[in-house]
């Protein structure tokens, strides 16, 4: 044979080879997209909210022992176009066990050790900081959206929470008698003062009715006054033993460390290959995929947060807005001054106490129809 037409033969197999590889990684590809597609898209769960089988995986811990669960209810997926057999029997054992929350449970039940340890690590949830932009009281029988981040950051401190759910719920001294659903603007309710007064005068309204107004929330003023002062008390209390500690920045940053672990575990266990023999491998090595991604955002999205919360508490009491500076670092005391809360205690209770009195008094002004 000639040398050309081995050249030919040559070049013809090398194309043909280079096509088949492209087509081969083209369905492989299309093949993990529909995966992802099958195992994040919401399986309808009767009277309950639908969920994915990405979001039964999460709740489990995202761990080896979750994907054996799975795998041993036949939950994972040999191939994407069986999710119609998925959707059929993890809403029934949904729908069958009462709702996701207790089907997690129940699994959870059947792998306590694992179960054990993923609780030892805290809830699966990021906990926030809270930088509100009003300083804020409760609705009635609410507990306002500031107390949000307090409780879900305090319940991975231990000690030191007994207090969080009477803070701003109107438990300690009784919730503002109101059909309202929003939480009171502190800041607007007794803020009416000789503008006020002399605006209504010039757009037609009654001065007598206004002034009347104005003073009989000269008491609500006063509180707020008391109020404002603890709180600046409290930014002092943050500026003096917070701010600048190390140790402080270790207690923030401790949610933003704990999603990298979590990255760097699902690294090992994707990196371990011991389900590559198993028919469902690719619907594990995605799910897995999936969490990583997840907890990747989470963790940039805690370091954010927390960068975030102190500039705002810097940016405040910089345009000499201490009192909500301090109320920021009072929402998040116990992310702040984790394991040292004596340093705070004393100007925690006059914010505490100011704040019940306030709740009192915008209570009898409600009642009377003042606001």
């Amino acid at each position: 044979m000639d040398p050309i037409t081995i050249g030919i033969i040559a070049f013809v197999a090398l194309v043909g080879g280079a096509g088949t590889a492209a087509v081969v990684a083209s369905r492989r590809s299309s093949r993990r997209q529909a995966m992802q597609q099958a195992v994040r898209a919401p399986v309808p769960c009767g009277p309950h909210p639908p969920v994915s089988l990405f979001d039964i995986f999460w709740d489990l811990g995202a761990s080896d022992m979750a994907l054996a669960m799975l795998a041993h209810r036949g939950l994972l997926l040999d191939d994407p176009e069986q999710r119609t057999g998925l959707v059929q029997t993890l809403g029934e054992e949904i729908v069958r066990a009462g709702g996701r929350t207790e089907y997690v449970a129940e699994q959870l039940e059947a792998i306590e050790e694992v179960y054990q340890e993923h609780m030892r690590g805290g809830p699966r949830k990021l906990p926030a900081l809270s930088a509100p932009a009003r300083k804020m009281l409760p609705a009635a029988g609410q507990t306002g959206a500031s107390t949000t981040a307090l409780a879900t950051y305090a319940s991975h401190v231990p000690g030191g929470v007994s207090d969080r759910d009477a803070w701003r719920t109107g438990l300690r001294s009784g919730p503002l008698e109101s059909s309202s659903t929003a939480d009171i603007d502190i800041d607007a309710a007794v803020g009416s003062d000789v503008k006020e007064l002399l605006s209504s005068l010039f757009s037609g309204g009654s001065i007598v009715e206004g002034a009347k107004r104005w003073f009989r929330m000269r008491d609500a003023r006063k509180l707020r006054d008391t109020l404002d002062q603890a709180l600046t008390k409290l930014h002092g209390v943050y500026v003096a033993h917070g701010r600048n500690d190390p140790q402080t920045r270790t207690n923030l940053l401790d949610s933003a460390r704990r999603w990298e672990a979590e990255v760097t575990r699902m690294d090992a266990l994707r990196a371990e290959g011991k389900y590559e023999g198993e028919s469902w491998a690719l619907c594990a090595d995605v799910l897995l995929d999936e969490a990583k991604v997840l907890a990747t955002n989470l963790a940039g999205a805690a370091l954010a947060n927390v960068e975030e919360t102190i500039h705002k508490i810097d940016e405040h009491a910089e345009q000499g807005e201490a009192p909500m500076a301090g109320y920021l670092v009072y929402v998040n005391r116990y992310a702040f001054f984790a394991g040292r809360m004596a340093v705070c205690e004393e100007p925690v209770r006059e914010v505490e106490a100011a704040l019940a009195n306030l709740a009192i008094e915008l209570q009898r002004l409600q009642r009377e129809g003042v606001i």
